[in-house]
């Protein structure tokens, strides 16, 4: 068990750089009205809320990291379903999003994405339709209700999904990606 900044830092030797408290959609204080279906842009919908200034924090932590090579690339993973990783990567993009004004949210869970869902876009086409070379990105990017945030969903579900993200096609999309956006 983790208890705290010291012991994740001295544990893992790694920096601590911040966490997102737990969304409460019942408190007044956190801002205003926020439709429960869409809690996974909570910071969205209530920028003045603990959660929209931890992930600024968080933001900020991130971009100073390495401000010699700033950072275009962050992955957001768990070991198990159901840990947060849809509403981190919506709350961390909203926040990168505000910042530079130029951000892409890629959905690469090709088992049980969420992303597409959360923005209310399709995901009929996206990452896989990039790699099997059907389309270009500027086919498969979707504008989403966050300014300056765009979505390249995940597309049609592979039957191999492990093996679709190690493809010389899905680092070429990485790449365009890091030339058109900020972060």
């Amino acid at each position: 068990t983790v208890k705290g900044r010291m012991h994740i830092e001295e544990t893992l030797n790694v920096p601590y750089l911040g966490a997102i408290p737990t969304y409460d959609l019942a408190d007044p204080t956190e801002g205003g009205d926020m439709p429960h279906k869409r809690v996974d842009l909570y910071a969205h919908y209530r920028p003045n809320s603990r959660v929209a200034e931890a992930s600024r924090s968080l933001r900020t932590n991130l971009l100073f990291m390495q401000p010699d090579n700033p950072l275009k690339t962050l992955v957001v993973t768990s070991a198990h379903p159901r840990e947060g990783k849809t509403a981190t990567s919506t709350t961390l993009a909203t926040a990168l999003a505000a910042a530079s004004g130029s951000c892409v949210l890629v959905d690469t869970d090709l088992r049980k994405p969420r992303l597409h869902k959360v923005f209310g876009l399709q995901s009929d086409r996206g990452v896989t339709n990039y790699i099997l070379g059907d389309d270009t990105i500027g086919d498969l990017i979707r504008k989403t209700e966050v300014p300056g945030l765009d979505l390249l969903s995940c597309g049609p579900l592979p039957p191999s999904s492990s093996e679709i993200l190690h493809t010389e096609r899905f680092k070429q999309l990485i790449e365009e990606l890091k030339a058109r956006y900020e972060t």
